[in-house]
């Protein structure tokens, strides 16, 4: 059996390809050690064929995957996660590049303390600046989530780094059913909160060993609206998953605490520095929401302040140019 499992969904990235894969073949951990699982998602550009010369020429740790029909990151990990063989699971982006140290960093911790994920740290590479992305979990020690206190800090701060940054015991995806939504965008937001669910011992090192690349072409700086709509969609379905699995009543508090975070306020600021405006039919459809869903959340202690004053505009009628005076002050506060 393999040590790791590297899953990479691609569509259209021939132009990263390169650097992306001089990044995993020249992990210290050696080849040997790994599978890399590329699955091309029905690419329009030449992302198959660069695909199939890296297979080529190393077959023995290469394996491509191709979809006729754009089925999106979600299915495409899917997919790939049912081929892996490797005691842990890595979900790299096609057109980024890890350290090439990365997989011995956090399979070391991991096989040693038999953990269910190992995580580091991503460095954020936008418009010529680097940026080192925040972490709220312990680092350097080994965690044991042992009570509701440990699960609330991993509902809490647990998505600090995405998907991309970690690797996961396979045994444990596949016990527990974790697997991506499919045919939208934002699976991984929805992905990752769930994992967390189930995590018993974690480890985070206090070091980079993911470096993502800001693109100005890809999904999340384009202005649309079904890609922002699936973002708001994976957030209510994140509520129905919790209520699912057991976990809504006793983690109330923290899950409402994010759902407030991540589906109004973090969308509103994003949808804002995205498109310079905010529509006002996605402002008055996320206040319904928000006052049916949770009706008292600003009295939710675990919101900064701040937030809990920001809720307001979901309780009121606001013009636009109010909204986006609202949405200025709170980032400058911020």
């Amino acid at each position: 059996m393999k040590k790791i499992s590297v899953i990479v969904p691609c569509y259209n990235a021939s132009p990263y390809l390169a650097d992306l894969m001089e990044s995993l073949l020249g992990q210290t951990i050696g080849r040997d050690a790994m599978e890399i699982i590329c699955v091309n998602d029905a690419s329009t550009d030449n992302t198959y064929e660069v695909l199939m010369s890296f297979e080529e020429k190393y077959s023995d740790t290469i394996m491509v995957i191709n979809l006729a029909e754009n089925m999106r990151q979600g299915t495409a990990r899917n997919i790939a996660l049912s081929y892996a063989s490797g005691a842990y699971v890595a979900f790299i982006d096609a057109d980024d590049v890890i350290e090439q140290d990365m997989f011995e960093k956090l399979l070391e911790p991991a096989e040693r303390e038999n953990l269910d994920m190992a995580g580091g740290i991503v460095l954020h590479h936008v418009n010529g600046q680097r940026i080192r992305m925040p972490n709220h979990l312990k680092t350097g020690e080994v965690v044991e989530v042992t009570g509701p206190r440990d699960r609330m800090d991993l509902i809490l701060h647990g998505n600090c780094g995405g998907i991309v940054s970690k690797i996961y015991r396979r045994e444990m995806l596949l016990e527990n059913a974790l697997l991506f939504p499919e045919r939208t965008y934002y699976e991984d937001n929805y992905w990752l909160p769930m994992v967390n669910l189930y995590i018993g011992r974690y480890y985070i090192v206090d070091e980079i060993v993911y470096h993502y690349i800001d693109r100005p072409a890809s999904t999340v700086n384009k202005k649309n609206e079904q890609a922002m709509q699936d973002r708001l969609n994976m957030e209510v379905q994140k509520l129905h998953a919790y209520i699912q699995r057991g976990f809504f009543k006793e983690y109330y508090p923290g899950i409402e605490a994010v759902f407030c975070r991540s589906y109004y306020i973090d969308t509103l600021l994003s949808i804002y520095a995205l498109w310079g405006e905010v529509p006002m039919h996605f402002y008055e459809a996320m206040k319904r929401e928000m006052c049916s869903l949770f009706p008292r959340c600003r009295e939710n202690t675990i919101l900064l302040e701040k937030d809990r004053k920001f809720l307001d505009t979901a309780f009121c009628d606001l013009t636009q140019k109010q909204l986006h005076e609202k949405i200025l002050s709170y980032a400058a506060a911020s």
